[in-house]
């Protein structure tokens, strides 16, 4: 009986590790966004990736986020997309007035 008290949670163990919705679960937060620890706010990242046509698990480097010379984020003024952090700005020193 102490036999089967001990198997039982390194079947469960097992079972848990090989399970694919935990494997899914994994997969989907491989990527944090935004993906530059610079940036707090997705919407913002996500308009700074849409300017520079890359996808939003993107770790933009400091280098490209000095190659944006403009930047327009009037699509995500709507409540849905609202943008509640500007932090990462400093990264974009290439921008103009």
């Amino acid at each position: 009986m102490k036999k089967i008290i001990y198997i039982i949670p390194i079947l469960l163990l097992i079972i848990v590790l090989h399970n694919p919705i935990s494997t899914t679960i994994v997969e989907s937060n491989k990527y944090r966004i935004p993906a530059n620890p610079a940036f707090d706010d997705d919407n913002f990242y996500k308009c700074v990736t849409n300017r520079l046509g890359v996808s939003e698990d993107t770790n933009l480097t400091d280098e490209q986020l000095a190659s944006i010379t403009e930047l327009s984020c009037y699509s995500y003024s709507d409540d849905s997309a609202k943008i509640s952090s500007a932090k990462g700005l400093e990264k974009l020193t290439g921008l103009t007035l």
